[in-house]
């Protein structure tokens, strides 16, 4: 092979390696952003609907048999409070 040709083809290989390794690490930096981004909106979610909800209604929903939903068509959430033996906070 000539020296030229040798050239060529290595520097071919390593653009293309270059390229697929900055394209894999790109896609798994995306990946974890895009899981924190989620994360974090629905903690942000979490307090705003615990901040809504008033003791009163929560005394209320504690005393009655049954759960509590509610789904906004529009805004596509949904909300269920459900009674649990137990509270963890996290």
């Amino acid at each position: 092979m000539k020296l030229q040709l040798k050239l060529a083809l290595y520097n071919a290989l390593t653009k293309a390696a270059i390229i697929v390794f900055l394209g894999v690490l790109i896609v798994v930096f995306i990946k974890n952003i895009s899981v924190n981004h989620i994360h974090n909106r629905l903690k942000e979610k979490k307090a705003k609907i615990l901040k809504q909800l008033s003791e009163p209604e929560i005394r209320d929903f504690l005393t009655q048999k049954g759960s509590y939903t509610d789904y906004n068509l529009l805004r596509e959430e949904y909300v269920t409070l459900n009674k649990i033996s137990f509270i963890i906070f996290v």
